[in-house]
Order: structure tokens, then C-alpha cells, then sequence
């Protein structure tokens, strides 16, 4: 981004927004975006620039341990085990996007800055995902160039000046004529202001996508944002999904369908980031519910696959790695509830240790299972065979067995996990009271056989690890 020319209004904009305004959010926001995992910044580094601000680390805190980031519901007490169990990224970018979000609300929550905001959310998580070629860190880049991607406007918006209240009452007058009408009272234009903001707070290269594929992604999802409310099957809508059909090489069903989808996402980021005076300027997140418990598209599997891939690169901790299979088949091929249950220390009795969809906190009390029984029903089979099993809904209550502590009914299916060639748990997953089609049993089998494959490499690259170290020791 090549700098803006000085002018005594962008001057005076920068002063009172950068210092008089703002200048807490400057601060914080500059000293996040500095560190970098490329640059082996510390989780403690993090921690002492979220710190200081009591309640930014307290939603950080409460995001950690929603049942989306932490299924496991083990306590998440600190920052510093936050950004262990969520990863550096990913609690990065819910810290800028909390920090941004709360900091221009505080000021001054007029209904356009709440809409804007809104947009600009919403544009953030349909780019994220349009990238989805691009690598974890480079899609997470892609997500806060476009959330920033209007910061000056955003940030005049939340401004308590007398400029601020005339300009939303002439876009009252005028709600088309936002542009202009910022120009005639600015000085400047919203594009001016928000290179001159990023200049002045050091901040250029977060608005400066990666490639050239990161800047397009920027500003379709951008474009999909700000045109959603014409409705998604109206003219703008059509051209924007060929737009992303030919950007994405996706069909334009799968296109659509891909749009639809990061609408929804959006609307669950900020139930999740606790945005609740945005909730209604965005999408319902719980619509259109044959797509979001119904088959998904392939898509958002291939998607999970590619983020498994980059866990393995990582040399990521089994952790990790339980809690994103939970997530891609629950998400991503839509079942409605899927449980992981792990044997106890004794190895008497399985345990649930990850669990997502209804019912949560019951099956947390009562999802203990005997792994020793004379039965022999599906979860004999799959710790017998090691190979997954469906259980349609007209099936014994002896067949189904153990599993009724989970679902006495429904159909479910189950597979086996592995370590060492040692069956430690088994994964299950159910769609209440819907049944489980072909393609979501295959899609199932497809991350049971991933997670055993990604394990048994986690396994043995931490063996071949500490292989130096015993030969080491032996030579001593």
C-alpha cells in the first residue's frame, strides 16, 4: 500500500481519531499485528499485550471455553493456555477482531456502525474462505486485512464528533450517497483515511494482502457482504456467486452454496465472540437447515482436509488433532451430534473426553461406557474388527447395546481409534432423529481412516524423535 499524501484534513482526521479518539485501539491493535508465529513470537508475548485490558481478557476467556473452541469443557483459566489449546493464529485473530469490534462500540453504537461492522465481519469470514488454496496462516491474513478493510470509516463512525452525528444525519436523508456524503464532510474520502490511519499506526502490511489471490478474495468477499441483503438469488447475488465459481474453479451450485455457508459461519462468529448488538445485521445462522444437517458439500470436507494436512506439518498434539476431526464431522458433514469416548485409566470403561451438538452436558455425566461386556452388539464389533459400523433406526435394542446411553433409537454409526496398533476410544456420531444417508456414512469412515493414519504418524515421528536421544544416552 503506497502511502497517502499528506493534506491539513487528513492531519487533523489522524490526530483526532489516532489520538483523541482511538488511541487505545492503535496501540493494541499495532502491538498484535507485531507479533507474528512466523517470527517465533511467544505465547507469553501474546499474553502480555491481551493482559492489561481486563475486559478483553475476560471475553477471550469465555470465547476460549464456548463449546466450539473447547468441547471438552476442561477449564481454559489463562491466555497463555488458551492460545496452547487454540493455537497462536487462531487466538490472534479473535483478539483483533474482539478488540476492533468492542473498541469502536464503546464510543459512539449508532445503528450504521453496527451494520458496517457487521459487514465488515461478515466479509472477513466469506474471504477467509474463498482462500481456501491458500495456507492457514495466509487465510488467517486474508480474514483481518478484511475486517480492517474500512477501518477509517469504522473508525469515524464510532468518533464522538460533531462531524460524525451530521454525516449519519444526512445518510439518513440519503442512505445511497454514503460516499460522497463522507467526502463533503471529512475533507477526504473513507479510502484516504484508512491508509492514512494504517500509516500512522504502523499497520500498512495488515491491509496489504499476501498475493494477488489473497487481494481478490479481499474484496469478493467484500463485495458479498455489502450486496447480501439484495438476497441471495437476486441479479448482484448471481453475478457475485460466478464471480466466485470463477475464482474458487467450484460450480456455481457448490458456489452458492459456499456463500450461503460463510453467511452462517459469520452469524455463529459473533454468537460465539459475544457481538450480540451485531446479531441483527446478519444472516440467520441457523438457516436453511436442510443444508446445514444435511448432506454438505464436499467442499468444506476438503477444506478440514487441507487443515488436517497442515496439523500434521505442525507435528501438532493428538489434541488438537481429536478436536478438528470433531469439528469437520459435525460442520462439515453435518451430523448433529458427535461424541469421542476414550478409555479410563484402568481401561475398564470408556469416557466421553470430546463431544459437539445437543445434549452436551448430559452426556458429559452420564457417557461412561463398560469396555468389557458378554454382549455383543456394534461397539463389540467395532473393537473386535477395528472397522467402522452403521446402525439404522429399525435395528435391535441388543444390536445397538451400549450405545443407548447415547441414542436408545436413532440411527448412528461409530468407528474405531487407534494408537500403537491398541484401540484407545472409539468416535461416534448420530443425526438425532434424522437418518444417516450413504455419503454421510462415507464421509464418516473417510475421517475415522484419517485420524488412525494422522495418530499413527504423530506417534511415529515423536518415536523417531526421541530415538537420537536414548542413543545418545546409551553411548554415555
Amino acid at each position: 500500500m503506497s502511502e497517502p499524501s499528506s493534506s491539513p484534513k487528513l492531519e487533523y482526521w489522524l490526530q483526532q481519531l489516532g489520538h483523541a479518539e482511538l488511541p487505545a485501539l492503535s496501540g493494541t491493535v499495532r502491538k498484535m499485528m507485531q507479533l507474528t508465529e512466523k517470527q517465533q513470537s511467544s505465547a507469553q508475548q501474546l499474553a502480555q499485550v491481551i493482559l492489561p485490558d481486563a475486559g478483553v481478557t475476560a471475553k477471550l476467556l469465555k470465547v476460549a471455553n464456548s463449546v466450539h473452541f473447547n468441547p471438552t469443557a476442561v477449564p481454559i483459566n489463562t491466555i497463555s493456555r488458551a492460545i496452547v489449546m487454540l493455537g497462536f493464529n487462531e487466538l490472534r485473530r479473535i483478539g483483533l477482531s474482539v478488540v476492533f469490534i468492542d473498541s469502536l462500540l464503546q464510543k459512539n453504537a449508532n445503528h450504521i456502525l453496527k451494520q458496517r461492522l457487521a459487514e465488515s465481519l461478515h466479509a472477513a469470514v466469506q474471504a477467509k474462505n474463498l482462500a481456501f488454496d491458500l495456507d492457514d496462516e495466509d487465510r488467517e491474513e486474508v480474514f483481518i486485512a478484511t475486517l480492517f478493510q474500512h477501518l477509517g470509516e469504522l473508525s469515524f463512525l464510532s468518533s464522538s464528533t460533531v462531524e460524525c452525528k451530521r454525516y449519519l444525519e444526512n445518510l439518513h436523508a440519503k442512505p445511497q450517497d454514503s460516499r460522497s456524503l463522507g467526502r463533503e464532510v471529512l475533507g477526504i474520502g473513507f479510502s484516504e483515511l484508512t491508509q492514512g490511519l494504517a500509516t500512522d499506526w504502523h499497520l500498512q502490511h495488515l491491509l496489504t494482502p499476501v498475493n494477488r489471490e489473497a487481494e481478490e478474495a479481499v474484496q469478493l468477499g467484500d463485495r458479498l457482504a455489502q450486496t447480501w441483503d439484495e438476497g441471495v438469488d437476486s441479479r448482484p447475488m448471481r453475478q457475485l456467486i460466478t464471480s466466485v465459481a470463477a475464482y474458487t474453479g467450484l460450480s456455481l451450485p457448490r458456489s452458492k452454496d459456499l456463500v450461503e455457508a460463510s453467511a452462517r459461519e459469520a452469524a455463529k462468529l459473533a454468537q460465539q465472540y459475544e457481538l450480540e448488538s451485531l446479531h441483527e445485521f446478519l444472516p440467520d445462522a441457523n438457516a436453511n437447515p436442510a443444508l446445514v444437517e444435511g448432506d454438505q458439500d464436499s467442499f468444506h470436507q476438503m477444506n478440514y482436509l487441507h487443515k488436517i494436512s497442515v496439523l500434521v506439518r505442525e507435528n501438532a498434539s493428538l489434541h488438537r488433532v481429536f478436536q478438528l476431526i470433531t469439528d469437520a464431522i459435525h460442520y462439515a458433514v453435518g451430523f448433529g451430534r458427535v461424541i469421542v469416548v476414550m478409555h479410563d485409566q484402568d481401561k475398564h470403561n470408556f469416557e466421553v473426553r470430546y463431544c459437539l451438538g445437543d445434549s452436551l452436558e448430559r452426556l458429559r455425566v452420564k457417557g461412561k461406557i463398560p469396555i468389557k461386556t458378554q454382549q455383543d452388539d456394534i461397539l463389540s464389533r467395532v473393537i473386535k474388527e477395528r472397522s467402522c459400523e452403521l446402525i439404522k433406526r429399525q435395528s435391535s435394542s441388543e444390536d445397538r447395546g451400549r450405545l443407548r446411553v447415547f441414542s436408545p433409537e436413532d440411527d448412528c454409526c461409530c468407528g474405531p481409534i487407534e494408537i500403537e496398533d491398541e484401540l484407545v476410544g472409539v468416535i461416534y456420531a448420530d443425526n438425532r432423529d434424522q437418518p444417516i444417508s450413504d455419503e454421510n456414512y462415507q464421509a464418516f469412515q473417510l475421517f475415522v481412516e484419517q485420524l488412525n493414519m494422522i495418530c499413527a504418524c504423530l506417534v511415529y515421528r515423536r518415536l523417531q524423535g526421541s530415538l537420537p536421544k536414548l542413543q545418545r544416552g546409551q553411548h554415555n
